[in-house]
């Protein structure tokens, strides 16, 4: 039972953020059909990828295994007034490891001062 719930759940979080099964199994590092699988509830994910999904799409382990009020659109309603590149974006960033967070920031920060140094 809970594998049909939690599958409906991660197929409406994907579908939500216009993202597809190979994307999503390409970031857990798994294959798409095994994640298909979790999706179809056949298979529940490894703990280790749950952790990874919530982190993910920003919700609470809890909203993504047991609440029976649970939503994509409520769950995520942080993003209602940014763009869909900029939800990418902040999901990707927030996907990264620290390191590699340090480094996209510096690069951002790189590109927009090269904006504003007229050219030589």
């Amino acid at each position: 039972m809970i594998s049909t719930q939690l599958g409906q759940r991660l197929r409406e979080l994907r579908e939500f953020h216009h993202l597809t099964q190979e994307f999503i199994s390409s970031m857990l590092n798994v294959e798409r059909p095994s994640y298909s699988n979790y999706e179809c509830g056949k298979r529940t994910p490894p703990l280790e990828l749950l952790i990874q999904l919530a982190d993910f799409y920003h919700v609470s382990m809890d909203d993504l295994l047991r609440n029976p009020d649970f939503s994509a659109c409520t769950a995520t309603d942080e993003f209602s007034t940014i763009s869909k590149e900029e939800k990418l974006f902040l999901r990707l960033y927030r996907s990264l490891p620290d390191e590699s967070k340090r480094e996209s920031l510096s690069f951002m920060q790189f590109k927009l001062q090269a904006r504003k140094s007229p050219p030589s």
